[in-house]
């Protein structure tokens, strides 16, 4: 389950897969977005969108992470960054 929290940490959105951070993304746009890759190979996914409210998720594996935020095309205006550690 992916879960998206407002600013005063109440869940604004819910979805079972990916695609509820896509449509949130549309509606109100991307701010920031953060990869952290595992040493078991697993990826962490952190976003901020424009109206403050952040989810934050699993992949099984970094590089299907990383493939899936290259494809993100519609979050032009998003910083992009990597949480080193």
């Amino acid at each position: 389950m992916v879960t998206i929290t407002s600013v005063d940490g109440k869940p604004v959105s819910r979805s079972r897969n990916l695609r509820g951070i896509i449509t949130y993304a549309g509606k109100v746009g991307v701010k920031h977005v953060a990869t952290k890759a595992l040493p078991d190979g697993r990826g962490v996914l952190s976003i901020r969108f424009e109206d403050g409210a952040t989810v934050s998720t699993e992949f099984a594996s970094a590089d299907v992470l990383r493939d899936w935020v290259k494809r993100r095309r519609g979050w032009p205006h998003a910083d992009f960054g990597t949480i080193n550690g």
